[in-house]
């Protein structure tokens, strides 16, 4: 029976955390009040724990990721960055449970 709440809190936390950056992401506003960094170097002042982009002037909700390739979303609060992380380690620790919960019972 553990097993499958885990699978269930883990699937759940997931999908919570697919919903919250699509969410973020739409949140774009096109033509908006607030300024763009001018440059990837400029938009590194703007990472939080040296990962997560928060910067609420950004008008952007995806943008390209200031350290590395790809893209990123624009967090703009902390509050929402600190509710991706909580999301993160909730979901890891779910697949850690899992994980320990299918070895004690092979």
């Amino acid at each position: 029976m553990l097993p499958i709440a885990f699978t269930i809190a883990l699937l759940a936390c997931t999908v919570a955390i697919v919903v919250h950056m699509v969410w973020l992401g739409r949140q774009t506003v096109p033509d908006g009040p607030g300024e763009q960094p001018e440059s990837q170097e400029a938009a590194r002042a703007f990472l939080l724990w040296n990962a997560l982009y928060v910067n609420p002037a950004d008008p952007r909700g995806w943008l390209p990721k200031p350290v590395g390739i790809g893209y990123t979303v624009n967090f703009r609060t902390r509050g929402h960055a600190t509710l991706f992380a909580v999301l993160v380690g909730l979901d890891l620790a779910c697949a850690l449970g899992l994980s320990i919960s299918a070895l004690t019972l092979a």
